[in-house]
């Protein structure tokens, strides 16, 4: 029995916890937990503003899937918004699901008719390999480190000792969804380091400073690794004829908003996708054969709330592409 499986009985569909055996703690849980639970609340709120990325997402995610059949993977379901669960578990025989958030998770795949999440395998589970790890040493630092220029001397040095490595997972599958997930692996520890901070020291958020200059800079490094680990899993996880729908914001959109008209227009974009863009793009194409399937604009809150602060932006532009493994990769 895998590490963590529960008897069969209990769930319609499989279920494993920590199979690689690093697990989080109950405040990283917690953590991730209420992330989710934001996204949820902010979809139902803004849903007009979200409902062309949640459209797009499906549509291109089906596109990218056609023709395909036997297991499909995928990673990062959270709220499962953007992700059509009922048409990937209907056209696949058997769909693994990875996540670190088993309470969204769970609630995603209760929506599903039995005969279809009998067809699934929900793995909780830690993607990078240093979550729990980078959380509770951060938490530790926040602990006994009196004053923030040594929380941040200490989480510059976790940041510089986390190694992300691939996650190994048990076969290879024909096709996986990996949608928004890149730019989501190291920037949830930094909110987290963030959180820690806040609570500690009564400060709001660590923007770049003399300051925080070391501790971004070591955060970015790590950013790289993980970015490079995760195409490494996205390579070893897929079939050498398999396809991968492959996803992610690749710009934040700053809106302007004029004071007298109110309207609001586009001033400029700047990169997020990744910590260095060149390189991991290299390392795609080395990887992968690639192939566009589309860009959109996410708006995340409507345009009249699109400037509240002078550096937050209210869009974000995403690019999907299908990826599939080189031959000689």
């Amino acid at each position: 029995m895998v590490h963590g499986e529960r008897t069969s009985g209990q769930f319609p569909y499989q279920f494993s916890e920590f199979p690689s055996g690093k697990r989080i703690s109950a405040d990283a849980a917690i953590f991730y937990q209420r992330m989710n639970a934001s996204i949820a609340e902010r979809t139902a709120l803004y849903l007009g503003y979200y409902q062309n990325h949640i459209d797009e997402s499906r549509t291109r995610i089906m596109q990218a899937a056609e023709g395909l059949q036997g297991r499909a993977l995928i990673v990062g379901l959270g709220v499962g918004i953007d992700i059509p669960l009922e048409q990937i578990t209907t056209q696949f025989d058997e769909v693994t699901i990875l996540d670190l958030d088993e309470h969204a998770t769970r609630k995603r795949l209760a929506s599903l008719p039995e005969n279809l999440q009998e067809k699934c395998h929900l793995v909780i589970d830690d993607l990078t390999g240093i979550t729990g790890d980078y959380t509770a040493a951060i938490m530790a630092a926040a602990t006994h480190a009196d004053r923030l220029p040594d929380f941040l001397e200490e989480a510059e040095s976790i940041s510089r000792a986390a190694s992300p490595q691939p996650y190994q997972t048990p076969g290879q599958y024909d096709f996986i969804t990996s949608s928004l997930i890149t730019t989501q692996l190291v920037s949830q520890l930094h909110d987290y380091t963030e959180k820690n901070a806040k609570e500690r020291y009564g400060i709001s958020g660590l923007p770049a400073t003399d300051l925080t200059f070391p501790y971004l800079l070591a955060l970015t490094h790590l950013t790289t690794r993980a970015q490079s680990a995760y195409l490494r899993f996205l390579l070893q996880s897929c079939k050498p004829d398999g396809k991968i729908y492959y996803s992610d914001t690749v710009s934040q959109i700053l809106l302007a908003r004029d004071p007298q008209t109110q309207s609001v227009s586009r001033t400029s974009d700047h990169l997020v996708m990744v910590a260095e863009p060149e390189q991991f793009n290299q390392e795609m194409l080395l990887l992968f054969d690639t192939q566009p399937l589309g860009n959109w604009v996410w708006y995340q809150k409507p345009p009249s709330q699109a400037v509240l602060f002078p550096t937050q932006g209210a869009a974000f532009s995403v690019e999907a592409l299908t990826i599939s493994p080189k031959k000689s990769a």
